[in-house]
C-alpha cells in the first residue's frame, strides 16, 4: 500500500466465506480467481499494489527454494469512502439497527435531484422503499 513499506497480511477466503464476499461484490465466481480480505483497512483512494508470488510449499508445509518472486503485480486504487453515513437506533453498538426504529442517511457532498430521487431501500423480500419528500419529513431544507 503506498506510503507503507512492510506487506500487509491477506487471508484467503474459502467456501461459503468466498461466495458471500464475491456476491456482496457483484462478482462472476470463476473456479480460478483467488478471492482475499485484508486485514488492514485502506485509507480512501489508496493505491494500492498486490504482488504475487510463486509460493508452492515443501510437503511439510514449509517454503522451500521454490518459493521465489514470479513479477506479477496488480494494482488498484482503493474505494473511497461512501459519500454518505447510515444512522439509525441500535439495542448497543455491537447490534445492528433496530428494524422497527427510523434509518436516515446523512450525505457527506451535494446530491443532485435526480439522484436523490433515484435513491431507495430494498428489503429482502424485494419490497422497495423510497425516501419522503423534504416537506413531508418536518426537517429544514
Amino acid at each position: 500500500m503506498e506510503g507503507i513499506r512492510s506487506g500487509i497480511p491477506v487471508a484467503v477466503l474459502e467456501s461459503s466465506e468466498r461466495k458471500a464476499a464475491l456476491q456482496l461484490a457483484q462478482a462472476e465466481d470463476k473456479p480460478e480467481w483467488v478471492a482475499l480480505r485484508c486485514k488492514t483497512r485502506f485509507p480512501d483512494a489508496a493505491r494500492v499494489s498486490i504482488a504475487w508470488r510463486n509460493a508452492e510449499r515443501a510437503s511439510d508445509g514449509k517454503r522451500d527454494e521454490t518459493d521465489s518472486w514470479d513479477g506479477q503485480v496488480f494494482r488498484y486504487t482503493a474505494r473511497s469512502e461512501l459519500p454518505f453515513n447510515l444512522l439509525c437506533s441500535r439495542e448497543n453498538e455491537g447490534a445492528g439497527c433496530n428494524p422497527l426504529g427510523q434509518v436516515s442517511f446523512r450525505f457527506t457532498a451535494a446530491l443532485d435531484p435526480q439522484q436523490a430521487q433515484a435513491i431507495h431501500l430494498k428489503d429482502q423480500r424485494g419490497r422497495i422503499y423510497r425516501p419522503l419528500p423534504v416537506a413531508k419529513t418536518g426537517l429544514p431544507r
